[in-house]
């Protein structure tokens, strides 16, 4: 309590010679998070100080130091960004972007169950800002509504690197199970290496959770939620919900695999995967592309089509096979044989047709020899020809021989249509 009492006393004074504290907006086991005015750059931010209880604590310490780092890497949208940090004896803090919003965890309190394009579209979010991290190799291992902030607008950014492993590896658990009962992945129960599918298991129970409007395991303790993430099956979604979408599913069961080489390779796979069930509801997946477990296969609906299709997970080095793969999903269909026949055969007759005319005139000619004045022949190129052509011809002493009609196959003109006359 005397510790809370200090930082409320803070208000109204100047942190580090430079932010001047307006309010305290969160108290937790680790930090005090305050609404600070930065003097120097004129703009709102959040200052997260750890409590003066752990300065001693040296696990504190390296995590409080390891957010720092793994923020400082990032620079995305759906991640809150970092501006300053400072360790001293006396102080240690992290002056972090202000984001005007709450926790998607108070969001949801009174709105669960969310409907399937709200949920997607806040999935869609957090998979852009664990993109972004998972490039830089940061594996957040925390990923929770709690560490979700919603901002006007349903802008979504992911925040509290507090525990995430960074690219250097040297982060050990040291038996201990790291993370948040509810949302922790089977790897994590075990204490066994994480990697970024981790975050991935995660987002697929915040996605159940949202979904659903309730977590995949429930039990009276939390040694039994985690016995049951690490060896239980979820009932799938739609046991809860019935109008949640197959494909819907599908992607959300497949996120929460036991094994990490079960689940979407990729924060980018399982990125593709939403955004083609948030445009196209009805997409559906194939599960049984897993022939060789090593390539671990994501999921990939077909628009649409009532079909079902498998696209393989991105990456770095699969692009040959992902453009080879989609050719197969989106190629026309091949044209049907026997109309390509049926129009060679008619065009045969069209250019058949065209020497029979040329006969025709010079028979006209040389049985109309006492005539003086020459006969002007119209053009036909372009023409259908039919009964109505011939009789409007007659009408101009023209006379078409069907038996010196010649015809061929020219893809440029519909069919029956005249494409030469000489």
């Amino acid at each position: 309590m005397e510790s809370v009492t200090k930082y409320l006393a803070l208000i109204g004074k100047v942190v580090d010679g430079r932010y001047t504290v307006r309010e305290v907006i969160g108290i937790g086991g680790m930090a005090i998070v305050l609404k600070a005015y930065d003097n120097i750059m004129n703009r709102d931010v959040a200052l997260k100080i750890l409590n003066d209880e752990l300065h001693s604590d040296e696990d504190a310490i390296r995590r409080f130091v390891n957010e720092s780092k793994a923020v400082a890497m990032l620079s995305e949208p759906h991640i809150v960004s970092i501006y300053d940090v400072a360790f001293t004896d006396t102080l240690q803090y992290i002056a972090m972007e202000f984001v005007d919003g709450t926790t998607l965890k108070d969001y949801m309190k009174n709105k669960l169950p969310l409907s399937v394009q709200e949920a997607l579209h806040y999935t869609e979010q957090i998979l852009m800002g664990l993109e972004h991290a998972h490039e830089k190799g940061i594996v957040h291992q925390d990923i929770k509504p709690q560490n979700i902030l919603l901002l006007d607008g349903g802008h979504i950014k992911v925040a509290d690197f507090g525990i995430a492993k960074l690219p250097t590896g040297n982060e050990t658990t040291n038996g201990q199970i790291i993370g948040t009962i509810n949302y922790i992945s089977p790897e994590q129960v075990s204490a066994e290496p994480t990697d970024f599918h981790t975050d991935l298991y995660s987002l697929g129970v915040m996605l159940y959770e949202m979904i659903t409007g309730k977590l995949p395991f429930i039990a009276d303790n939390p040694k039994e939620v985690a016995r049951m993430h690490k060896e239980v099956q979820p009932l799938p979604p739609s046991h809860w919900n019935t109008s949640i979408p197959h494909g819907l599913n599908q992607l959300i069961l497949k996120a929460l695999q036991k094994k990490q080489s079960d689940r979407f390779r990729s924060a980018h796979s399982m990125l593709r995967a939403v955004q083609m069930i948030k445009n196209n509801p009805d997409a559906v997946f194939d599960p049984s592309d897993q022939t060789k477990p090593e390539e671990n296969t994501a999921f990939a609906p077909t628009m649409g089509t009532g079909l079902e299709a498998t696209v393989p997970t991105e990456t770095t080095t699969s692009k040959p096979e992902t453009r080879k793969v989609m050719k197969k999903i989106y190629k026309r269909p091949r044209r049907p044989f026997f109309p390509v026949i049926f129009g060679v055969f008619v065009s045969f007759f069209i250019v058949a047709g065209i020497l029979g005319l040329r006969f025709a005139m010079f028979y006209f000619n040389f049985k109309s020899n006492s005539v003086s004045e020459t006969l002007t022949v119209p053009d036909l190129v372009g023409q259908v020809y039919s009964a109505a052509l011939k009789e409007s011809l007659q009408g101009e002493h023209v006379a078409i021989k069907s038996a010196n009609i010649q015809y061929d196959y020219n893809s440029a003109y519909p069919v029956n249509t005249i494409i030469e006359q000489s």
